[in-house]
């Protein structure tokens, strides 16, 4: 599978009504069409609640708008019937229902559309455990990551999930990529969580591991909005880096000897290069075109092959758009398209 420079979105819009937005999206980005998670929708489609269905002692208060974990104690039954369902590889007991993610069953209904453009994958998205198990607490508002029995739960659950949607998104088309959503890990090896790096790179190895037993044929991606230490993505088995390359795109050369390694044995890059954030109302296409050239200037200068890196790139926005105004995440939708179609010009890609 090679992307070829065509656009690709990341997961989060701040439309309302699923059918709208996914049959934009599916006319935008063709050849790599994707479901859309709708938070503005309801709560239950934030980022963390979506994929929280049938986690044990889970907790959501619909009018605090938060989602936390209670003791296990009183949850015996509960967590019995979640690791039957594990041992047994009932994936279906981990589904994402519709309730969660309108946007995932509009999606299949739209199937017939998405068959007609003959893409070259279709999209899913899921939050990575590492961020979800940080973000999430316990009723003392303590992340769940540092608690060994809640960690076990949100990585075996997040797994689980995973292996469902690929299984869902197969029904709809063959081939699928999956995109795993990590914010968190700007935060890793910068003082702010006190996790070492190998421990990291060796728990999001064995979640790709674990996925690939299941689905080999399946490429995934970790999506990283902020900037971090790139080798522990780059080493965990990825087939896909998506990273933020408006804001961040020169670290990524810290780790220039692993990138052309990971490149020579047919890795990809999404490259956010459309901001989502900051000063990102005055980016035109031509500015956005300026600074994507400045970067591949200094790939080439580095001895990196640009038409193979080219032909193994796709061009997103930076981030997810839910935070933002319809007109503002149209607006990034556009640019995205514009510079896909510069890129896939200059470079002569069908």
């Amino acid at each position: 599978m090679k992307p070829f420079c065509n656009p690709i979105f990341i997961g989060s819009f701040p439309h309302t009504q699923a059918l709208e937005i996914s049959e934009n999206l599916i006319n935008l980005s063709n050849k790599f069409p994707l479901w859309a998670q709708l938070p503005n929708r309801s709560f239950l489609e934030s980022m963390y609640v979506q994929y929280s269905e049938k986690m044990p002692a889970v907790k959501i208060d619909l009018s605090e708008k938060r989602i936390f974990f209670t003791s296990l104690k009183t949850q015996e039954k509960e967590l019995q019937e979640f690791y039957e369902n594990v041992v047994s590889e009932n994936y279906d007991y981990f589904k994402i229902s519709e309730e969660y993610a309108n946007a995932l069953y509009v999606f299949r209904e739209l199937s017939d559309k998405i068959q007609q453009n003959n893409p070259i994958a279709i999209k899913g998205h899921i939050t990575g455990p590492i961020s979800f198990a940080l973000t999430v607490t316990d009723e003392n508002r303590r992340a769940v990551y540092f608690d060994p029995s809640f960690k076990e739960i949100v990585f075996t659950a997040v797994k689980m999930k995973a292996i469902w949607q690929i299984n869902f998104l197969k029904n709809i088309y063959d081939k699928v990529i999956l995109f795993v959503d990590e914010p968190y890990l700007s935060g890793i090896g910068s003082g702010i969580f006190a996790i070492e790096q190998n421990q990291v790179r060796e728990e999001l190895s064995e979640f790709v591991r674990d996925i690939k037993s299941v689905h080999p044929d399946v490429p995934i991606a970790f999506h990283c909005c902020g900037n971090t230490d790139w080798s522990v993505l780059i080493n965990s088995g990825i087939d896909i880096l998506s990273f933020d390359a408006f804001n961040y795109a020169e670290s990524i050369f810290y780790y220039e000897d692993i990138l052309k390694n990971y490149l020579a044995n047919s890795g990809k890059l999404a490259w956010g290069i459309v901001p989502t954030s900051g000063d990102f109302k005055n980016s035109t296409l031509d500015s956005i075109i300026v600074r994507m050239n400045s970067v591949i200037e200094t790939f080439d200068k580095k001895g990196f092959d640009i038409s193979k890196l080219m032909e193994n790139s796709f061009i997103s926005p930076a981030c997810g758009m839910g935070s933002l105004s319809i007109e503002e995440t149209d607006k990034i939708l556009g640019l995205t398209i514009g510079v896909s179609n510069h890129f896939k010009s200059v470079f002569s890609f069908v």
